[in-house]
């Protein structure tokens, strides 16, 4: 008679896995809402990967975890901007919120967008919103995969760029039609407690909340950027480990408040801010179709529960005076 455990074992590991993730919520401080979220999230994508034709573990013919499922092509190449002398400054008054408001070159953002279109198998869909994963499946327990060389090249920079430790090894890619956004929320236990979110197509207003409470009253955030299309911003420490972030769903943003208002009245050369086009009469901006990549480290190994925002980058990155409405 076949064995119960034996014959069971990978639901079993699926059972101690989760219980092991409840856990790491509760030591964490998270509310029940983190963990609701990460079941939902997790059901999700786990769906879409089952009716999905093509897109299951083993559908490349390899083990699962064991084959480079998102393969390199010279073609991706990226002109990655050189690395600057500054360190991205603060910005707000949340604590450790970095902003590089103009990192990439129009050609190298060009690069990236076309090597996402190309990449369509990729993504799936959760509710409304396409997203694709890269550098595997965080788990637990976490099944890393090889990033295509852009991307990990882009992680690479990335990690210099803003000082960040351990080196980045995942890539979250979320494509927002006008008026999507995504809800307050924090990213967990499950990565070291940075991020960094490369902006692409178009400018939006984001949102930081100082806690579920907060972001429950309806009151205004504790901050808000414009964050411009090929800007990076970097969060970390409390930013990300208390604070919730999020994007509202909405076609317009209103731009009262924002902590970086001096980019409206900035000017440049031809061609350099192109999102002013989003402007509208009435000072709102209007939304157009944007894509975000939010880079981060999932710990493996030596680096389980380390890694953060270098010290060297908090310190020479000192906030600038600028004017906050509101």
């Amino acid at each position: 008679m076949p064995h119960p455990i034996r014959d069971n074992s990978l639901t079993v590991r699926i059972f101690f896995a989760d219980v092991s993730r409840f856990f790491m919520f509760i030591q964490n401080g998270s509310l029940a809402a983190d963990w609701f979220s990460y079941c939902t999230m997790k059901a999700l994508i786990r769906r879409a990967k089952e009716t999905s034709p093509g897109t299951g573990p083993q559908s490349k013919g390899g083990k699962e975890g064991k084959e480079n499922l998102h393969p390199s092509d010279p073609s991706e190449d990226v002109p990655l901007p050189p690395l600057p002398t500054d360190l991205p400054r603060q910005i707000g008054s949340v604590a450790t919120v970095r902003l590089l408001e103009a990192w990439l070159s129009a050609e190298a953002e060009a690069a990236i967008l076309g090597n996402l279109r190309r990449r369509r198998k990729d993504f799936v869909t959760l509710r409304t919103k396409r997203t694709a994963r890269f550098g595997g499946d965080v788990g637990p327990p976490f099944v890393p995969e090889a990033l295509p060389g852009w991307l990990d090249e882009l992680c690479g920079v990335v990690s210099t760029v803003g000082n960040l430790t351990p080196r980045a090894n995942h890539v979250l890619v979320n494509h927002y039609e006008p008026g999507q956004g995504i809800l307050p929320h924090t990213d967990g236990p499950a990565y070291s407690p940075w991020a960094a979110i490369l902006s692409l197509g178009s400018a939006a207003v984001f949102d930081f909340w100082r806690d579920h409470a907060h972001a429950a009253t309806g009151m205004l955030p504790a901050l808000s950027l414009l964050l411009p299309p090929r800007s990076l911003l970097i969060f970390s420490e409390d930013a990300y480990q208390k604070h919730l972030h999020g994007l509202a769903d909405r076609p317009c943003d209103t731009l009262e408040g924002i902590a970086n208002s001096s980019l409206l009245t900035r000017t440049g050369s031809p061609g350099t801010m192109p999102w002013q086009r989003q402007l509208q009469a009435d000072g709102s901006l209007r939304r157009e179709e944007r894509y975000s990549l939010t880079i981060r480290h999932v710990p493996t190994g030596e680096h389980a529960n380390s890694g953060g925002y270098g010290e060297e980058a908090v310190k020479a990155a000192a906030p600038e005076d600028e004017t906050t409405a509101g």
